[in-house]
């Protein structure tokens, strides 16, 4: 059964939601990517691994990665990977290592949420000290930043991020040392929506949006679980039929 989630609009029109549609068990996923070639989720662990899962949730690899991940992202045909504490590593697809660990800004330092915005041509990183969102350019520069405690209510605690390519807004998880919900904002940075999510599980920290651009993937890492959600963005656009299916993959 689909459950329709409380919603709390600031702004917009009242067609915008989450649409829980089903979960899969996996042990504390802190970070996600959707990759839409291998139509499933690569799922970072806060470990020296990624996994690589279906979008049933079966297992189909592992891959070791001389580092800690906390969030992984598409970047093209490769991967990017962060640690938490502002040091990232290149990745190809076979999860082999490409770079050295690296420093994209000296200021980011507990960057616990990653995502690649290719259309924008920018990296966004959920900094949970301070709670901030910054979206960097190629060169490691600052163009956007969102301050967490600044929103009414306050995101204390950024984990995961992801764009929507067709709206362009910016959802970022706030975990259970926050609200236990899911923030959208602008392109400009301004919030407009928040979707309580504490009816599915506790501490939502990774974000992917598949290829359809409104099938949203949430990893709760104390609730060991996935769980995917149709998403409408608040300007109405990528939302499904109340009956219809979501496929993720081509």
């Amino acid at each position: 059964m689909r459950m329709l989630l409380a919603l709390c609009l600031l702004s917009g029109p009242a067609a915008a939601g989450l649409t829980f549609q089903s979960s899969f068990a996996i042990e504390g996923p802190t970070g996600l990517a959707f990759d839409g070639q291998r139509c499933g989720l690569w799922v970072a662990h806060e470990a020296e691994y990624l996994s690589f899962v279906n979008l049933a949730g079966e297992l189909q690899a592992t891959y070791p990665v001389p580092m800690r991940v906390d969030d992984v992202a598409l970047n093209g045909e490769q991967l990017l990977a962060t640690d938490g504490a502002g040091n990232f590593i290149a990745l190809g697809r076979d999860g082999s290592v490409l770079s050295q660990p690296f420093q994209l800004n000296p200021v980011i330092v507990d960057s616990d949420g990653l995502h690649i915005d290719q259309k924008a041509g920018l990296v966004w990183i959920a900094d949970d000290n301070p709670a901030a969102l910054v979206a960097l350019a190629p060169d490691g520069s600052q163009r956007l930043r969102i301050e967490g405690t600044a929103q009414n209510p306050p995101m204390l605690e950024p984990q995961g991020i992801v764009t929507d390519p067709v709206s362009g807004s910016i959802l970022a998880a706030d975990d259970s040392q926050g609200l236990n919900a899911i923030f959208e904002f602008t392109a400009q940075g301004a919030l407009i929506a928040l979707y309580d999510i504490n009816a599915i599980a506790t501490d939502p920290e990774g974000l992917a949006l598949a290829d359809d651009n409104r099938t949203l993937y949430v990893a709760f890492d104390t609730g060991d679980r996935i769980a995917q959600f149709d998403f409408a963005a608040s300007d109405g656009t990528g939302a499904p039929a109340p009956d219809e299916g979501t496929p993720a993959c081509n």
